[in-house]
């Protein structure tokens, strides 16, 4: 009798502890999946803390993320402005024009890159191409001058654009370059006026 007892008593720790071992392990697979689910989340909101959210392409903070993916690169950098945007979105809307800027994000994304727009602020747009010729730049900035997709209103929309070419050497040389490129993209907005 005492070895049935001692047996069922085994029997009993055994199914207990089985019993205790299936919930540990459902309890893993839990943290396991809510861990996954934690990591996506972190990477979808990190992806929205660098991109524009009207307009898809990298914003001021993915800019100063990827500052030093440039280093080391010889890059033209180009800044780009819709011209008469202000006028435009008053007359026509800010549907309308908050759909130009998208087209444009577009534009510039399947013209030199997705990984190297960013929306800079309002209707202005960088652009930082590593690793390309200026004539090739130039074909490129060509083509996009040249198409017709993007429209606001009744009209194609113009864009003036300045841009520089250089290697980086330095940290600070990238804002230079941004810096230049705006100055001369400014300079092309007064000739066209």
């Amino acid at each position: 009798q005492k070895v049935i007892v001692s047996l069922i008593g085994i029997v009993v720790d055994m199914v207990l502890v089985c019993s205790l071992k299936q919930t540990e392990i459902q309890e893993f697979n839990k943290i396991d999946a809510l861990t996954k689910e934690l990591h996506r989340e972190n990477e979808m909101l990190q992806y929205m803390s660098m991109t524009d959210a009207l307009t898809g392409v990298r914003n001021r903070m993915g800019l100063h993320q990827d500052y030093d993916l440039y280093q080391g690169h010889e890059v033209t950098v180009m800044m780009l402005d819709i011209n008469d945007f202000k006028k435009k979105n008053d007359t026509y809307g800010h549907d309308e024009g908050d759909r130009v800027l998208r087209e444009t994000g577009k534009l510039l994304s399947e013209t030199f890159g997705e990984d190297h727009c960013y929306r800079y602020g309002g209707d202005e747009f960088l652009v930082i191409v590593p690793d390309i010729s200026e004539a090739e730049f130039r074909e490129k900035l060509d083509s996009l001058r040249q198409n017709d997709s993007v429209v606001m209103g009744d009209s194609k929309a113009s864009f003036s654009a300045g841009y520089t070419h250089a290697f980086l050497k330095g940290p600070d040389m990238l804002g230079e370059l941004i810096t230049i490129a705006d100055k001369k993209m400014y300079e092309e907005k007064q000739r066209l006026k």
